[in-house]
């Protein structure tokens, strides 16, 4: 039962979080907010053309990636490959942006997506949520991790 109560309350706490905003939204803020819809829709863009380069630049070095099944990438993985085009080509790559939580430099982005791949000669569709963290290097945000 103390599991529970412990598990309730951490839950109603981070319900909180995303639903309460954490300060005033300034002219900063909405900057933020327009460099990471930026930032999202860039990368998703790069995604569809399999821009190596251009997915590159949007990712920090230490990237991680969570996929929906646990398996996990770095960024040397997750980046596009030719091999990609030929064996799960994508047809739709759709990210919505839901919620947005900054934490200084830090952005907690939560997205639902919409993916269309053909894998074997079969299509492949995937609708869900992803969870991007976005930290501020300089004056550009990079992606740091995305759970799917």
């Amino acid at each position: 039962m103390r599991s529970i109560i412990l598990f309730s309350v951490g839950f109603f706490a981070t319900c909180r979080l995303w639903a309460v905003p954490q300060g005033s939204l300034t002219l900063s803020s909405n900057k933020n907010v327009r460099e990471i819809e930026s930032a999202s829709s860039a990368l998703v863009d790069a995604q569809l053309h399999y821009d190596t380069p251009a997915v590159a630049r949007l990712l920090a070095n230490d990237f991680i990636y969570v996929g929906n099944d646990g398996s996990i990438a770095t960024k040397a993985e997750f980046l596009p490959s030719k091999d990609d085009i030929k064996h799960r080509p994508l047809k739709l790559l759709e990210w919505k942006l839901t919620k947005l939580q900054f934490y200084g430099d830090t952005a907690v982005a939560l997205y639902t997506i919409h993916e269309k791949s053909i894998g074997q000669g079969k299509l492949h569709e995937f609708r869900g949520h992803s969870l991007a963290t976005w930290v501020k290097q300089g004056q550009h945000w990079v992606c740091v991790a995305i759970h799917d």
